[in-house]
């Protein structure tokens, strides 16, 4: 038996005057028992061997378990539930015998009617992907065009496996291309949960679609300077929900420059989160740690007007952001004795 049920109310109802070390003990000895599936050894020496009990404490364990909760019979120490459990675990054995040679034979028949549909495919001059469904590839062999020495399909229709189980169709050399789709980067501590991978194990290319920010704009200036570079088909999507003017992006990108030296989970402890969340919750308007709100003047200025830059953007080139805004006077750094 590779595993067995325990009823935690049950089992702390019958052990709860048991020292730590005796409910260890008897632990490891019901572990022992459906392992092996049979009794444990008459033997008390055995017994205490077999779990490696060695000091005077933990022989003496043994011994009180056994006496409270096992039954000494010829063959061995008897458990009740344990025998139980065995007995239905064995009566079950026949069943899962036969619909684990069940579920091969199906999987084998439909091995079969791949490689025959694959097959009939090439040498009708077509090609189909490898891991193309069974469904499509059914549908493409019954629109191959009929001829006089056509072959009826012959090997029954099984139902669909999930996963691959048949090996890739015929390359067609004539047509491959470089690829040259950009794939993800190496998984690292910080962020490995967030590498897809193929269930083969390799890197899954990133498709060109996730990647389109067009009639997006200002989603580009965002990600670079998020700090997380993650779900960003996410990201855009909240951006394009919230559909910022240039004076909102304007505040989002400062309040980012702002928070972002707060938001480094190995200095901090704090976790980042994805730049969707921080969009749909409007965390541009959190408040900075050991900072002040965002600045608008009388005029309705924000931070980088008020520093005299045309953009935001002039703004983050010369170093400027929502943190420091206040050293900078016409698109220009104070010197620190003026500031002094």
């Amino acid at each position: 038996m590779n595993y067995f049920e325990l009823h935690i109310g049950d089992y702390a109802e019958a052990t709860q005057h048991l020292s730590i070390l005796e409910d260890g003990v008897y632990t490891r000895l019901l572990r022992k028992y459906y392992a092996s599936e049979k009794p444990l050894p008459a033997e008390i020496e055995k017994v205490q061997r077999l779990i490696v009990a060695k000091s005077k404490d933990e022989k003496a364990a043994v011994e009180a378990v056994l006496s409270e909760f096992f039954v000494l019979r010829d063959d061995g120490w008897h458990q009740d539930r344990c025998d139980d459990e065995i007995a239905r675990y064995r009566a079950g054995e026949p069943e899962r015998i036969a619909k684990k040679a069940n579920e091969e034979a199906r999987t084998e028949r439909h091995r079969r009617e791949r490689a025959d549909l694959f097959s009939k495919l090439t040498a009708a001059g077509q090609h189909a992907a490898w891991n193309i469904g069974i469904r499509e590839l059914r549908s493409l062999v019954d629109a191959l065009p009929a001829t006089g020495t056509a072959t009826p399909v012959t090997a029954p229709r099984t139902f669909e496996v999930a996963g691959a189980v048949t090996a890739p169709a015929t390359p067609v050399t004539a047509t491959q291309t470089p690829d040259t789709n950009p794939h993800f980067p190496l998984p690292t501590t910080q962020n490995k949960e967030d590498t897809p991978h193929t269930p083969q194990g390799g890197r899954r290319a990133r498709k060109a679609s996730d990647d389109s920010t067009e009639c997006v704009p200002g989603f580009d200036a965002f990600y670079a300077a998020y700090p997380r570079k993650v779900g960003r088909r996410a990201a855009v999507k909240a951006w394009t929900k919230l559909a910022p003017d240039e004076a909102l992006q304007a505040t989002i990108l400062g309040a980012l420059a702002a928070q972002k030296p707060h938001l480094d989970r190995r200095e901090s402890g704090r976790y980042i989160p994805h730049p969707a969340t921080w969009l749909n919750a409007g965390q541009w308007d959190d408040e900075i740690p050991g900072g002040k709100p965002a600045p608008v003047n009388a005029a309705g200025q924000v931070w980088w007007q008020i520093a005299g830059f045309g953009h935001v953007a002039e703004a983050q080139n010369d170093r400027c952001h929502i943190g420091n805004y206040h050293e900078f006077r016409d698109g220009k750094r104070i010197a620190q004795g003026v500031l002094a």
